[in-house]
């Protein structure tokens, strides 16, 4: 992250770090495959609208704020409540990445149910 502060330059670059990451040639990503069984569909856990931290929120008044809980935890919520993801369902994904400073393609992000992308 430190580099990724320092070296980039391209708007977008400045505003969503992945895109840096992946493009710049400096880093290698791999897929990262979950051991259990995610639902279809996406989960936005990420704070950058009033609706993400209301949904936040939300999974801590349900899971306590006393005992730690992992991803699997709250998977194991959602699909009990699916509901929750309804709190923030409205949001565009990368709103600012789309409409914002990016006036680039997207890039291609390999995103799937179930794995992530990080960089190594």
């Amino acid at each position: 992250m430190t580099k990724a502060a320092r070296e980039a330059k391209a708007p977008t670059e400045r505003e969503h770090v992945t895109p840096y990451l992946r493009n710049s040639g400096r880093f290698s990503w791999h897929n990262v495959i979950a051991d259990v069984a995610v639902a279809p569909g996406y989960y936005r856990w990420t704070v950058d609208e009033a609706g993400d931290l209301e949904f936040i929120r939300a999974v801590y008044r349900c899971l306590g704020t006393t005992q730690f809980f992992d991803w699997r935890t709250v998977v194991e919520l959602l699909d009990a409540h699916p509901e929750l993801t309804q709190l923030n369902a409205m949001i565009v994904n990368d709103a600012g990445f789309i409409g914002g400073s990016a006036r680039k393609p997207r890039i291609r992000s390999g995103r799937q149910s179930g794995t992530g992308n990080f960089p190594t």
